[in-house]
């Protein structure tokens, strides 16, 4: 994502990087205002499951992870008892910062643990969904 001011309106370009050929020569030019967000580009040090947010929520959180090397991460939510309540995601996820939004619609009022797996790493947070 690269934001872009033209005549002083800001506009969001996705998909573009500020190493592309056209962005560059475009800033180049001078035909825009460029400024990147430099955390897109950077590759985080370590593995990170934060809290997710809000907590307690009702009914959406928002879960940020951290991932320094590309493969199969898992995001697995379980109650107490340890029983798998639901997948959020199970794919292939580049390196980067990435930012993922989970509803509890279908799971009643309680504590839940969120678990983080990629290859060796394993991460668990606890969130509690209120009604």
């Amino acid at each position: 994502m690269i934001l872009i001011s033209i005549n002083s309106e800001p506009y969001i370009w996705w998909g573009a990087t500020p190493f592309s050929p056209l962005v560059q020569s475009l800033d180049w030019m001078g035909v825009f205002d460029l400024a990147i967000d430099d955390k897109l580009y950077q590759v985080p040090d370590e593995f990170d499951l934060h809290q997710p947010y809000p907590n307690p929520f009702n009914p959406v959180t928002t879960i940020k992870f951290y991932i320094p090397k590309s493969g199969i991460v898992t995001l697995t939510v379980y109650d107490l008892l340890g029983k798998e309540v639901e997948t959020i995601i199970n794919q292939y996820i580049n390196v980067g910062y990435h930012t993922i939004r989970w509803s509890a619609s279908n799971v009643t009022s309680g504590i839940y643990f969120v678990r983080m797996k990629s290859g060796d790493f394993s991460q668990v947070r606890k969130v509690m969904v209120v009604r």
